[in-house]
């Protein structure tokens, strides 16, 4: 596991953290010695009800042209469920889905070039390969590439015959090993 705390490595050793420290999961808010700095768990649905709490106040006395609804769920790591179900049940004009997901650079996110040339995917399979491994789902990750669910269940079904699994969660966990491989033979 690779953590970082968006701080130049002259201050991660002031904050007390060193590399091989031992980590674990924090479930309340907390600060670091900075004032700016906090972590917990969760971080990402924190963030996001934040910016939606700011939203909501923003939007406080405009008049809107359809309905809003503010609404915080859960399962978005399985493909939207929870967000879905809301969607289905008030059916709002407009709808915006706030979430974070590991970024490109994330240390052990493997390149397109580097599943391609591993896995002999295609571009394209490696390009949706890399949205699958996010964790939203077939139907986030074709949205984000614009493509059809065809062609994303094509991509999805040659993809799992390269790297010899057949579950979304199994192709996951065969991502973050390459990962871990390739980035250890950069070392």
């Amino acid at each position: 596991m690779s953590m970082s705390v968006r701080v130049a490595p002259p201050k991660v050793g002031k904050m007390g953290i060193n590399v091989g420290d031992p980590v674990s999961f924090v479930g309340d808010l907390q600060q670091f010695s900075s004032d700016q700095l906090v972590f917990g768990k969760s971080m990402d649905n924190r963030a996001g009800l934040a910016i939606l709490i700011q939203l909501m106040e923003e939007l406080r006395g405009t008049q809107l042209f359809g309905s809003f609804a503010a609404v915080a769920t859960v399962l978005e790591q399985i493909g939207f469920r929870g967000g879905g179900m809301v969607a289905t049940q008030i059916r709002p004009d407009y709808a915006v889905s706030i979430d974070g997901v590991a970024a490109a650079d994330t240390p052990g996110t493997p390149a397109a070039a580097q599943l391609r040339e591993q896995f002999g995917m295609t571009q394209a399979e490696a390009n949706f390969a890399l949205e699958i491994a996010t964790g939203d789902g077939i139907q986030a990750a074709a949205d984000r590439l614009s493509i059809s669910m065809g062609t994303a269940r094509t991509h999805l079904s040659r993809i799992f015959q390269k790297t010899e699994t057949r579950r979304q969660a199994e192709l996951v966990r065969i991502l973050i090993s390459a990962a871990s491989k390739i980035n250890a033979r950069d070392l």
